[in-house]
């Protein structure tokens, strides 16, 4: 046990060397430390009137249904926000999150829909009844069991979305921890960076991205 979170700390470690541009840290051997380097950042004391954001960037996604209400007091699903979708099995979650999703679509934002949950078969059923849900970009995570699911999802990501829908975070969560052997709260953590980095607009387009995700 002791040595699957020296390892995960590794990972983490050099993780953010290589995003902070750093070399590896070798050891005598000429092979990578276990042990974590921390990399020490000034402390930054900020004062929110000598910042400056778009005002775009507060101005909410709208559905033109009355479920906009849900979501902010304006109407509209907000920018660079993550929202989680809670419920027990069959109520609906996923429905109800695709009929957000597409009529965010139709109103011209740019959406992509991660499933990890159904098959192309499964949706196809659901679109069927949901004609609409049959417009939204979707990648199938499952048909990439032979690749590495965190690369997959990250070049998914890259281009830039407005509004992202994750079902299910768990499942998602479960495919990195599996494929890279990592711990639940390593994957979990991955995931959550990811994000929030999108969030942040990086990405191709510098798009705030907002994620709602879905969890039983």
């Amino acid at each position: 046990a002791k040595a699957k979170i020296a390892e995960a700390v590794r990972r983490a470690a050099a993780r953010k060397r290589a995003e902070m541009g750093l070399p590896p840290i070798q050891s005598e051997n000429n092979v990578n430390s276990v042990a974590p380097t921390y990399i020490e950042k000034p402390i930054e004391l900020v004062k929110m009137r000598a910042q400056s954001f778009s005002p775009h960037l507060f101005v909410p996604m709208t559905t033109g249904k009355p479920i906009d209400l849900l979501f902010t007091k304006d109407g509209g699903v907000p920018k660079a926000c993550n929202i989680m979708l809670i419920g027990d099995p069959g109520i609906g979650k996923s429905t109800v999150s695709l009929d957000i999703l597409s009529d965010l679509a139709i109103a011209g934002n740019k959406v992509l829909f991660i499933c990890a949950e159904m098959t192309r078969i499964d949706l196809y059923g659901y679109v069927q009844r949901f004609p609409k849900f049959g417009e939204v970009d979707t990648i199938f995570t499952g048909e990439y069991c032979e690749s590495n699911p965190k690369t997959v999802i990250e070049q998914a990501l890259a281009p830039g979305y407005d509004v992202v829908l994750i079902d299910s975070f768990v499942e998602v969560q479960e495919d990195i921890k599996e494929a890279l052997r990592v711990s639940t709260s390593s994957s979990e953590k991955w995931l959550i960076d990811l994000m929030i980095n999108h969030n942040l607009g990086k990405n191709d387009e510098g798009k705030n991205t907002t994620f709602i995700a879905i969890q039983q």
